[in-house]
Formats: C-alpha cells, structure tokens, sequence
C-alpha cells in the first residue's frame, strides 16, 4: 500500500461534464508535479481518495482513467469523505474536486490523499 498527498489549485466557472459530475460553479484540478495524470504502483488493484480539506463546500471527488476515460464520482466537502475506484497499473488516472455549491476562492490549494491498495 502506497499513500501519498497531492494538491490542486480552486478554479472559478460555471460547466458541465459528463458522466458522474453534472453541474459545476468550480473544480480544483489534482497535480502530479506539471502533469494531472497519476501511475499507480505496479499491482495496484484500486485506490481510494480521500477528500480531508474540512470544506464547507457541496461537489463531488471524480477519478478519470486514461485509457478509456471511464469516470467514477464520489461526494466530497464535509465530513472527510472517500471515494474508492479500480485501477490497473498499466493505466494512468486524474483527480478532480467539482463544486456544486460553495466553490471555495479561486486560488485557493486543496489537498487529497490517494491511497493505492494491491
């Protein structure tokens, strides 16, 4: 089991994505230093992401696969909340937090844990 912290910076704008999202007012785009894109560890089986930041926000936490952009959403804001998602080493995967309501200021740095599981 490998356990790591990424951050990602609140953007402002009113969208709507596909999939499990739906409507936004903002999202904070997870980084992996200059890429958005993560490899989990060889024998990943799925990784479970943690939204920790105690924000009074109302979103969802979303998991993007490369390959076949398959998604998975789970609530996010408070109490901490996880979302769990299957992986496979061989794939690459974003994390994203989407704001449904009570976006927190653009600019503002938001922290997820990414935990991958054999």
């Amino acid at each position: 089991m490998t356990t790591i912290q990424a951050q990602g910076s609140v953007q402002l704008g009113n969208g709507t994505k596909g999939g499990c999202v739906g409507n936004y007012i903002g999202f904070a785009r997870i980084m992996n230093g200059t890429s958005v894109w993560f490899t989990p560890p060889s024998g990943s089986t799925s990784c479970v992401i943690t939204d920790n930041n105690g924000g009074a926000y109302t979103g969802k936490i979303e998991c993007v696969e490369s390959v076949s952009l398959a998604n998975w959403c789970g609530l996010a804001g408070l109490p901490p909340v996880a979302l769990t998602c299957p992986v496979a080493s061989a794939n690459r995967y974003q994390f994203s937090i989407y704001f449904s309501a009570n976006a927190p200021a653009a600019g503002t740095v938001l922290t997820l844990q990414i935990q991958w599981l054999p």
